[in-house]
């Protein structure tokens, strides 16, 4: 059976090791960043946008601090559980609109991307990420939007 290592044979033994070049052209572009949106209430600025064939980030500044409670054990914030906590990362990092948009019309939602979000001082920074079910060629994509912000995709 294909697959099935339970019959292995071995042709030579001995020790080996194998180096080889796993050169390939970048396809990922990086389309303007820099501008303000407005999420939940707050204001925030797209600081980065890569998209690839494979994948997407997109990275974000919030104005506004993030408020830990006081019950946080001292985990990451990642896992926080209590329901104020929560209710902060639902605000700013969950539930933000994010969709490619396709020339064909059809639309990928990615707003259940998973990423980080990072506290720094009186802002908060928010990556998202994540890794397609599918390649898609940039030059089928038209659009990604952020929220109320449209960035197209030209190469």
């Amino acid at each position: 059976v294909d697959g099935d290592y339970s019959n292995k044979q071995t042709i030579a033994s001995g020790k080996w090791s194998f180096r080889f070049q796993f050169a390939f052209e970048n396809c990922g572009i990086q389309l303007p960043a820099g501008q303000t949106f407005h999420m939940n209430g707050m204001e925030a600025t797209l600081d980065q946008v890569e998209l690839s064939p494979l994948s997407f980030l997109v990275e974000y500044t919030v104005h506004a601090p993030l408020q830990e409670s006081t019950s946080a054990t001292g985990n990451e914030l990642g896992g926080a559980t209590n329901a104020e906590d929560q209710s902060q990362i639902d605000r700013i990092f969950r539930n933000l609109p994010l969709t490619l948009s396709m020339k064909d019309g059809t639309t990928l939602d990615l707003s259940g991307a998973g990423g980080s979000v990072t506290p720094q001082g009186e802002e908060t920074v928010c990556q998202k990420s994540a890794i397609f079910d599918a390649i898609h060629s940039l030059d089928e994509v038209e659009s990604i939007t952020i929220v109320d912000l449209t960035i197209p995709v030209t190469q």
